[in-house]
């Protein structure tokens, strides 16, 4: 008889620090941290000013508000109950 296992891989929301960007041009890197501040998402790579959000949509006002999200989730989470974020198991 065989046995399969499955590996399940979980964080908590206090677990997210910050969201990071690389460049696809020039491969620079940028952080935005998700506990204080305002975030500041440029709008074009700070070493090669490569496009990285279109004024036209709405990629990075998206990501501004689920840095907001989870701020407010960290501040009102009731104590009572765990929450965990499930990442997606390693592709081989």
């Amino acid at each position: 008889m065989a046995m399969t296992t499955k590996t399940q891989k979980l964080i908590e929301p206090s677990d997210l620090t910050a969201i990071h960007f690389q460049c696809k041009h020039c491969s620079a890197a940028l952080s935005v941290t998700l506990h204080k501040g305002t975030a500041r998402i440029p709008d074009a790579c700070p070493s090669c000013n490569a496009t990285w959000f279109d004024p036209e949509e709405l990629t990075k006002s998206t990501l501004k508000e689920f840095i907001e999200a989870h701020r407010r989730l960290l501040s009102d989470l009731p104590r009572a109950i765990a929450v965990r974020i499930e990442l997606a198991p390693d592709v081989e």
